[in-house]
């Protein structure tokens, strides 16, 4: 039982201080014994002595996950976040790039301002700076806040650092339109962007509004 472990762990850290498989074994014991001071404590020291610092903040993330401690749950992303990642690994398969993921995530079930997932979203940005996935959905975000000066500054920077993706542009101008004025303003956004070879997936949203707006 915890009781007669902790005791033993604590032992063996006067022999081994820097060994953070033995922190991580007393904070479990502590968290057991519902000694939550303690178990975060512990929990901090293994994520600063783990060999692999990720899964040791990640380690500290599930800790106060489970604790419902949002704010700290956020702070440990965000240190995975700022951790370098392997560069052989696709973008979506590196764990900083899931730990904003999970932050963004965590943010939205908490209920937070909008602020907060803003702050998320920029850090998201500014690590993948080549990335289209973090700037499509923080406009997809701003759209759903109606923070519409917002979206049509980020629609801007997108259209500088990709400006070849004439598909997305095109259409979260028109849903700014719509969303910021009405159909009949999304409906100029395509008319004045008109190509005769748009690609299909251009045309397959430019007809969806024509039927929306009862104008197919």
């Amino acid at each position: 039982p915890p009781s007669e472990t902790r005791p033993l762990l604590t032992k063996l850290l006067a022999a081994e201080p820097k060994n953070g498989e033995i922190y991580r074994l007393r904070a479990h014991e502590a968290e057991m014994q519902l000694d939550f001071p303690s178990a975060e404590k512990d929990w901090r020291a293994y994520s600063g002595l783990e060999a692999d610092r990720g899964e040791g903040y990640l380690e500290l993330a599930d800790y106060f996950h489970r604790r419902v401690q949002t704010a700290s749950e956020i702070d440990a992303l965000r240190s995975v976040g700022k951790l370098p990642s392997d560069r052989f690994l696709p973008a979506s398969e590196q764990r900083s790039w899931q730990a904003y993921q999970r932050m963004l995530q965590v943010i939205k079930d908490a209920g937070l301002p909008s602020s907060v997932s803003t702050t998320a979203f920029q850090s998201w940005i500014a690590r993948y700076q080549k990335e289209q996935q973090p700037r499509r959905q923080f406009l997809h975000f701003l759209l759903e806040q109606k923070e519409y000066r917002a979206a049509e500054s980020q629609i801007g920077a997108y259209a500088k650092t990709f400006p070849d993706d004439g598909v997305f542009l095109v259409t979260t101008r028109a849903d700014l339109a719509a969303a910021r004025v009405s159909g009949d303003a999304a409906l100029r956004v395509y008319d004045q962007a008109f190509q005769p070879l748009w690609p299909k997936p251009l045309l397959d949203a430019y007809f969806a509004l024509l039927d929306k707006n009862s104008q197919l």
